[in-house]
């Protein structure tokens, strides 16, 4: 299958500014870019229009495994709206593999269709789920408390080596939901065991801190030690707030960590784009705003929304526009409403098919 989108504005994802230029898909991949006026071999022409075509949005944090089952709803619609092509699940205290303590189906009211729900170690659920297709693509976080109710508190070393194991079979890192927790409540053995683990493959540690500033304090300084001690891996506050900020600042730390805030204004997300390792949600309001009050800071914008997170989580593709990188696309207009998102060079959402071209992806 060969689309050509003519006539578009590109934003590539690296901040670069836009340019006027033709960009040919082949077989979900871009292969071409340029004037491509003379091209006559396409199966399809999409007009442009000088929209502007983007990569697509990455989600950091998305519910797409729990209140959202990517498994029971595997359009994602409402992200596929908001220029979303690529989820990251595994965010909210649940993660769909590993399951040793528990059967998968114990956590859907009915049987997902499609699906076998009998997997049990994270190398068994990419099995199993690689050959499915949804509406975006998506990667997995492990969430701590699977791999917590997987073993004893006297077992750290069990812990820490499944622990690189399960990230081994392809997962960009751990997260870890502490929101509802106070210190004592915290098995902070555990929590190292599985940090080691997390930095020992140099992969991501996602933290949500509880409200208690003395306990997010506390955890941070562990999370940074264990990474201090494993001299890789990489430290996510998935919940940031000014505090954070401010003590890693104090405690000259900051370049060591990077800050998602969330629910915020797109005056505010603004602001904290222009600051090192800071990251804000994937909105269309945002993108409407900068056109609108400042359109300079458009390619920045994109950035951040795109090649910037991939960098951070390690993903094998780049997120921009670039020839050989998958077709994962949005095009947008002047005043930043979607015009239509392709997934592997297809749209999902086009007219009232249904047609599923994201896949579950592993590092």
């Amino acid at each position: 299958m060969k689309t050509l989108i003519k006539n578009a504005r590109l934003l590539d994802g690296s901040s670069s500014h836009p340019i006027s230029a033709d960009l040919l898909i082949k077989d979900g991949f871009i292969a071409s870019i340029g004037n491509l006026s003379t091209y006559k071999d396409s199966d399809q022409i999409i007009e442009a229009n000088q929209n502007f075509i983007a990569p697509g949005f990455i989600s950091l944090f998305s519910s797409a495994d729990s209140t959202n089952p990517i498994l029971t709803n595997r359009l994602q619609s409402n992200s596929l709206k908001q220029g979303i092509t690529t989820l990251i699940i595994g965010q909210t205290g649940f993660s769909l593999a590993p399951i040793l303590s528990h059967n998968l189906s114990d956590f859907f009211s009915s049987q997902p269709e499609f699906f076998n729900l009998n997997w049990h170690s994270f190398s068994e659920f990419k099995q199993q789920i690689k050959n499915h297709r949804f509406g975006p693509n998506f990667y997995s976080l492990i969430s701590h408390l699977n791999l917590f109710s997987s073993f004893s508190d006297s077992d750290s070393a069990s812990l820490e080596n499944f622990t690189s194991f399960s990230l081994r079979s392809g997962s960009p890192g751990v997260s870890f939901d502490l929101q509802k927790e106070t210190g004592s409540e915290i098995d902070f053995l555990k929590f190292q065991s599985v940090l080691a683990g997390t930095f020992k493959e140099n992969r991501l540690a996602s933290l949500f801190l509880p409200p208690s500033q003395e306990f997010r304090q506390k955890i941070i300084l562990t999370s940074l030690r264990e990474k201090r001690k494993a001299q890789q891996g990489k430290i996510l506050i998935a919940n940031a707030t000014d505090f954070d900020d401010n003590y890693l600042k104090r405690s000259r730390s900051r370049h060591e960590v990077f800050l998602f805030f969330n629910s915020l204004s797109p005056i505010h997300s603004l602001k904290l784009i222009a600051q090192p390792r800071t990251l804000v949600p994937p909105t269309l309001s945002l993108l409407k705003y900068t056109l609108t009050k400042k359109p300079n800071l458009l390619p920045q914008v994109i950035k951040h929304l795109t090649s910037y997170p991939a960098e951070i989580l390690n993903l094998p593709t780049k997120h921009i526009l670039k020839e050989s990188e998958p077709a994962d696309l949005i095009s947008f207009n002047n005043s930043g409403s979607l015009e239509f998102s392709l997934v592997s060079g297809q749209s999902p959402l086009k007219d009232s098919r249904l047609k599923l071209t994201g896949q579950a992806l592993f590092l």
